[in-house]
């Protein structure tokens, strides 16, 4: 394992994001688990960036929430699938 030390949160998420474009450029259909909360949503939003960009396409790519509720559907206010959607159609 590989650690990498940043000094700050948007040197953290442009390395985070330059190694998962790194990874898709290699496999287009990498598979990505994304998690919930603010921590990652600099990474999102350099994700969104480059596919405004059109330098990376999710169209191939498999993408699942590691947090998430039994029994809830993806349109409920209270589950992963909501928040994620909402937050990242704001950025």
């Amino acid at each position: 394992m590989e650690v990498i030390v940043k000094t700050d949160y948007d040197q953290m998420c442009n390395e985070t994001v330059g190694l998962i474009h790194k990874a898709w450029q290699k496999k287009k259909n990498l598979v990505m688990g994304l998690a919930t909360g603010k921590t990652p949503l600099g990474v999102y939003e350099g994700l969104i960036r480059l596919y405004g960009e059109r330098r990376m396409d999710f169209s191939e790519v498999i993408a699942f929430g590691l947090d998430e509720y039994l029994g809830l559907g993806e349109d409920h206010p209270e589950s992963f699938s909501f928040y994620l959607k909402k937050t990242c159609i704001s950025m």
